[in-house]
């Protein structure tokens, strides 16, 4: 049995019964069905051709999401070592201060 399988641009792989039985449908179908299930398969062609578009775009997203979310991590650990040194070098002046209160 021969099986007719795309793989769309998004690795997805997408699996049809055997052309045959499509063709033998069709043939069996009087002219207006025919036509019906012609237009039927290109509205369907149409509509995967979409899908497989809006998952090129949703991959594309996701991919500058994840680099931004990096991006985004390393920011927040310098400055949350750039916050740690504040406190230490504003804990060091209260201390100083404290030091000289009392030495007065």
């Amino acid at each position: 049995m021969h099986q007719a399988v795309w793989q769309s641009r998004c690795g997805t792989r997408l699996t049809t019964g055997t052309p045959r039985s499509i063709v033998a449908r069709m043939e069996s179908m009087s002219e207006t069905e025919a036509e019906i299930s012609v237009q039927d398969l290109l509205a369907l062609e149409s509509r995967v051709e979409e899908l497989i578009n809006a998952c090129a775009i949703l991959r594309r997203e996701n991919h500058q999401l994840r680099d931004k979310q990096q991006q985004l991590l390393v920011e927040r650990a310098t400055l949350l070592e750039q916050t740690q040194q504040a406190r230490a070098r504003v804990e060091g002046m209260i201390d100083r201060l404290k030091s000289l209160e009392t030495g007065s």
